[in-house]
């Protein structure tokens, strides 16, 4: 299984809506025929702070995936529209509160106005992934950096015991260069004595080469960052860390065929929607090449917080077997607390057995309508039956 967990970054709103059409529907866009794919994406509560410029005030949250303007309580003319791709499934992942980069300013309030505004939205985000540089106070995990203190109590910026109480369950804490896992979250502790699910983004190869222009590309990184100044340089040499140019090596046939081989899970790390171009060549094919693995059935393809959310339930489903009855008791998570699951968390859970055919579901004693049951082709000596993953949404959102 694999996600792709895109960053919000340098994404203006027209960007998103033909990137997303290529990525999620069959339509023809000025990209190409779409992919057809269940990829989410990300978004802020909040942008860089407003300016102004011979009197007049700009906006910067105005073209961009902010649902407010600059670091203050007030919406964007996209804000609506950002709401839309939240409730169809677009964007699953707040991709932290907000672009404090550079100029800083993050506090409590920001954290608390933007919980109530998505509370009052009825959006329940899931994933959390941290932003920027070391002026993001809001991000997670002092022992990365000590400058992100957002749970850390001691701090203006602490904010994570409102944060995974509005319904934050999976924080990405680490990327690198392992592509593959067995299980790919894993428990880790905050400041605040808090526990939270954090998940790995996988975003480049290893060797020397490889290695060499990672380095390069943090250094550029860095320095654009501390001096606030833009160059085509600094852009070509950070193409080379997690960006479309390089999508093409992280779902090379190599990979993508590790990764059928151990039946592993998998989240690439990128930022689709950072260029003013369209996706490279590269990348286009690349992503059909992944599509044609999953009509192969080899890969399922599904947004970040499907396989963070499948990982967890399959890893913690408690049961019971009386006969040809499975009667599903509940998901023992060790963090936060044992739960009963509804049917759309149970998507793609499956139960090997000698005899699928005569073999029933049931969810405390409640059996699963059939019609959301599939019996699965034998896997080696075994069948299996199992409760229907999603069906596919080739829906065009865009207005």
């Amino acid at each position: 299984m694999l996600a792709i967990s895109n960053d919000i970054d340098g994404t203006d709103i027209q960007n998103f809506r033909e990137l997303h059409r290529f990525l999620n529907t069959e339509k023809d866009t000025r990209i190409g025929s779409g992919v057809g794919l269940d990829i989410a994406d990300s978004f802020w509560m909040y942008n860089l702070a407003d300016k102004t410029i011979n009197g007049k005030t700009q906006y910067a949250g105005d073209d961009t995936m902010s649902y407010w303007k600059g670091h203050c309580s007030k919406a964007t003319q996209n804000a609506e529209e950002i709401r839309q791709y939240i409730n169809c499934g677009w964007i699953d992942t707040l991709h932290s509160y907000g672009d404090f980069s550079i100029e800083g300013g993050f506090t409590r309030t920001h954290a608390e106005e933007a919980v109530a505004e998505l509370n009052a939205m009825g959006c329940q985000i899931q994933v959390w992934t941290n932003h920027g540089d070391i002026k993001n106070s809001q991000n997670f995990y002092g022992t990365i950096d000590d400058n992100f203190t957002g749970d850390n109590p001691d701090t203006d910026a602490y904010h994570t015991d409102l944060t995974l109480n509005s319904g934050i369950e999976f924080v990405w804490n680490k990327t690198g260069s392992q592509l593959g896992y067995e299980s790919i979250i894993k428990p880790v502790s905050l400041w605040d004595g808090q526990q939270v699910w954090g998940f790995q983004r996988f975003t480049h190869n290893t060797g020397p080469k490889s290695f060499l222009r990672n380095q390069l590309g943090k250094v550029a990184n860095r320095v654009e960052t501390i001096t606030g100044i833009s160059s085509r340089i600094f852009t070509v040499l950070k193409s080379n860390l997690w960006h479309p140019e390089r999508l093409h090596e992280q779902l090379s046939e190599k990979n993508l065929q590790q990764l059928v081989d151990n039946g592993q899970y998998a989240i690439i790390g990128q930022h689709l929607g950072c260029r003013e171009k369209p996706l490279p060549v590269s990348a286009r094919k690349a992503l059909r090449k992944l599509r044609e693995r999953q009509d192969e059935e080899e890969i399922l393809v599904s947004r970040t917080s499907r396989l963070l959310e499948y990982n967890r339930v399959w890893k913690f489903l408690e049961y019971n077997v009386h006969g040809d009855v499975i009667d599903i008791s509940h998901v023992a998570d060790p963090i936060f607390d044992n739960f009963v699951p509804e049917l759309k968390q149970l998507r793609g859970i499956t139960f090997y057995t000698e005899s699928p055919s005569t073999t029933s579901i049931t969810l405390r004693g409640d059996p699963i309508p059939e019609d959301e049951l599939q019996e699965n082709p034998p896997d080696g000596e075994m069948s299996s039956i199992g409760v229907r993953w999603f069906e596919p949404d080739r829906t065009d959102y865009t207005p």
